[in-house]
């Protein structure tokens, strides 16, 4: 956690300077600013950190995937006169409203298809869930953070892959700054005006926190619970939610600071037992049998033999032949012993664009 990049702000050596661009120019302004100490530091994220974060996004994208979908679908039903709700679960609804549905030919096949990409973005989903439960339960901290009320597995693993090394921080508000929740400022003369937050920073972070918020505002009754309560007089129950997900945000902040491994004194027991329960069954997850395939497909060397091609005209014009495989771990060629050797010599129908060159005993071999 002690990497650091220093790096000018970009467009900032103009305001410094005389507005030369020179490499030479701009070299000089770079040592003076690192001499003075006013160069900013970029704090540079360890691989753990950054593999977290690739996964985060990754499902993050693959839920708006699914909302598209969801939405296109809804889109249909709406342009043939029907009105799902807002919030309603479309398969939910399709099943109920099956035979009823009164679709032309062109919109039942855009529909069908709609529901296929969700069925397969759902169990993509599950699978990418799957490894970040993995991640989440062989990290200490990230079980640490799960003990604050409110904060679920993906909030969780979120919250500690963007804060980081909290050390970076020097305070409650500079970490509220960067998750965008610290409030917009604008001061001049005898003008002091404060308005909604600047949303600045990380918006995934910022999203889970006002996630958790939201599920501390309907069951927690401990001191976050109190908290929102009280600000909830004063400011209305939507309003209050801001600095809720910012004392979420704080508190997970100092006890990545203290290091203490203690969970939040108003954790309850049977709720984290619960939270570690699923995110064990989520880790068990397995994902499906052609992940497992091509798994040893890809990253086990195997050796192709060409069999005699047998002239099968496959769909789209595309040439098949048949081959024989004969695959082989290890180095030396030989087969590996025990239960999850590949024992082999079968016969499988393999595409031309699949294969890879041969060599010049007349094999090909894939790695």
């Amino acid at each position: 956690y002690q990497k650091f990049i220093r790096s000018g702000e970009p467009g900032g050596d103009n305001r410094l300077g005389s507005g030369r661009h020179t490499d030479r120019a701009d070299a000089e302004m770079l040592a003076k600013m690192l001499m003075l100490g006013t160069l900013p530091a970029v704090w540079v994220p360890p691989q753990e950190v950054r593999e977290m974060r690739a996964l985060l996004s990754h499902r993050e994208a693959l839920v708006k995937q699914k909302t598209r979908c969801q939405n296109q679908a809804k889109a249909i039903l709406r342009r043939n006169g029907y009105a799902p709700g807002k919030n309603v679960d479309i398969r939910t609804w399709l099943k109920v409203h099956a035979e009823d549905l009164g679709l032309g030919a062109a919109d039942l096949a855009i529909l069908r298809s709609t529901m296929r990409m969700l069925d397969i973005i759902d169990e993509e989903i599950k699978a990418i869930e799957s490894e970040i439960s993995q991640w989440a339960l062989d990290n200490p901290q990230v079980r640490l953070l799960l003990s604050i009320n409110g904060v679920g597995p993906v909030a969780a693993c979120v919250i500690w892959a963007r804060i980081g090394n909290p050390w970076r921080f020097h305070s409650a508000k500079a970490v509220a700054r960067y998750a965008g929740l610290d409030p917009s400022v604008h001061q001049s003369g005898q003008q002091d005006h404060r308005g909604r937050i600047s949303k600045n920073g990380a918006g995934d972070l910022r999203r889970v926190l006002v996630h958790s918020a939201y599920q501390v505002a309907r069951h927690d009754l401990g001191s976050l619970g109190a908290f929102f309560r009280r600000k909830e007089k004063h400011l209305g129950r939507k309003r209050a939610i801001i600095p809720t997900a910012r004392k979420l945000l704080i508190v997970a902040w100092r006890m990545r600071m203290m290091l203490t491994g203690e969970p939040h004194r108003s954790c309850k027991g049977p709720t984290y037992d619960r939270k570690l329960q699923a995110l064990r069954r989520n880790a068990a997850r397995r994902s499906h049998d052609v992940d497992a395939t091509l798994k040893e497909v890809l990253w086990n060397p195997c050796t192709i033999t060409r069999g005699k091609p047998q002239g099968i005209q496959g769909s789209r014009g595309i040439r098949e032949y048949t081959f024989s495989i004969d695959i082989h771990h290890g180095s030396s060629g030989s087969p590996v012993s025990g239960p999850r050797a590949v024992t082999v010599s079968e016969t499988r129908p393999v595409s031309t664009c699949g294969i890879a060159r041969k060599n010049d005993s007349g094999q090909r071999r894939i790695h």
